[in-house]
């Protein structure tokens, strides 16, 4: 009986110590030279199976004059090892833009049961002429609002965009999308004006903290199946 206790007692543990851990729900390496199968999950509790297929749909759009939408060399920011070889990014375009440039979409996520969703990726901007470039986080839930901007201005550090350096970035949405069926996040680019550019981006994640019922949930399941085991051992 003792032992069995103690087994009990570090299954609880270690429900226990996971309960702030980040569960991955979705990576993208964008590794695949085919840009119309780039935007496929690799990975994550949220990818999805053929009997079961995901929610989750991303979508790129350059919004400027003669876009386009390639695929580039990648990088190893924000990436989930092992690298793939060859390691592969996503990049739009554009001759002429102005306003909104470009957006990456990603809606459908399942909230339900998580709190604290983290969207992280790596981006690299750049353009032979650029005035007031900006880049914006923003964030949607099924209540009417439309999308939302995480803050006024999410990122205010790439107006002079020639630096030609990959960057991680990292964002929490706020708790108005927690334990939600249904969520969006998108990453918007906007300038006064811009001329040949271009912004590249690379191994995207989705992480969530599944929310205290969800352990209590776990934590009664296994040690039912504890219980299992031990009569069947008797």
């Amino acid at each position: 009986m003792g032992k069995f206790v103690a087994v009990l007692t570090i299954a609880a543990c270690g429900l226990a110590a996971n309960a702030n851990a980040q569960n991955l729900l979705a990576y993208w390496n964008m590794d695949d030279p085919d840009v119309t199968t780039k935007l496929a999950i690799n990975e994550g509790s949220q990818k999805g199976t053929e009997e079961n297929p995901t929610t989750i749909v991303m979508a790129i759009d350059p919004l400027g004059f003669w876009n386009t939408v390639t695929s580039v060399p990648g990088t190893t920011e924000n990436l989930i090892p092992p690298a793939n070889v060859p390691n592969n990014a996503i990049s739009t375009g554009s001759f002429v833009s102005s306003g909104v440039t470009n957006t990456l979409t990603i809606t459908g996520i399942n909230m339900s049961g998580l709190s604290d969703l983290t969207f992280s990726f790596a981006s690299y901007s750049n353009a032979f002429i650029s005035w007031g470039e900006r880049m914006h986080i923003r964030y949607w839930v099924d209540d009417g609002n439309g999308w939302q901007d995480l803050t006024p201005l999410a990122y205010d550090g790439i107006e002079d965009s020639t630096a030609n350096t990959w960057t991680t970035s990292s964002f929490t949405l706020p708790d108005t999308v927690d334990n939600k069926a249904s969520v969006g996040v998108q990453i918007a680019f906007t300038s006064i004006f811009e001329f040949a550019s271009h912004v590249d981006f690379d191994n995207i994640q989705l992480n969530a903290v599944p929310e205290p019922g969800t352990w209590a949930l776990l934590a009664g399941l296994g040690a039912i199946g504890l219980l299992v085991i031990r009569r069947r051992l008797r």
